[in-house]
């Protein structure tokens, strides 16, 4: 009884947090999109929106397993791992039965980036950010992304270390 109690708060939070293209406005009282730099260097704003993505990279992480061979690359296989591997790689993508690393780097890349733009609240609808099938970013998700590691330095390395430690929880 309790164990569902806590998940129901859990979903209930999650719900909350999930809601990416919206953030609190204070002063209003009312709830309103708002751009990527705006967010990131506001305090309040970048702690929600990096509490969404890490909960956002649980949520892909379990997409990935689930997800059918071929989804995001032609004649792949990909599996997310427990932990980083020896180099830092989070997820393993085969292609044919083989490790493909090329392939591995540029779905980490859009792993990252798919899951920032959905945790930014951005007021733009998902598929003009990214394709959802193979999370490929269009060139607004793209340009987007762009300016905000413009406005943040070392905002991947910071993206990626919240992927660690969502792996460790």
């Amino acid at each position: 009884m309790i164990r569902s109690l806590t998940l129901l708060a859990a979903a209930a939070l999650a719900a909350l947090l999930a809601v990416p293209a919206r953030a609190y406005d204070k002063k209003m009282g009312a709830l309103k999109p708002r751009g990527a730099c705006e967010c990131i260097t506001k305090k309040t704003c970048w702690k929600l929106a990096r509490e969404a993505f890490s909960r956002n990279t649980m949520a892909a992480q379990n997409e990935i397993e689930a997800a059918i061979a071929d989804r995001f690359f032609p004649n792949t296989a990909v599996f997310a791992l427990d932990k980083p591997d020896a180099e830092g790689h989070f997820l393993l993508v085969q292609c044919g039965g083989a490790p493909c690393g090329d392939k591995r780097e540029l779905l980490e890349r859009r792993f990252i980036v798919q899951n920032f733009l959905m945790a930014l609240p951005l007021g733009v609808q998902r598929d003009e950010l990214f394709d959802e099938k193979t999370w490929e970013a269009t060139a607004k998700g793209e340009a987007i992304f762009t300016q905000a590691k413009l406005c943040k330095s070392g905002l991947f390395s910071e993206l990626i270390a919240i992927v660690y430690q969502s792996n460790n929880k």
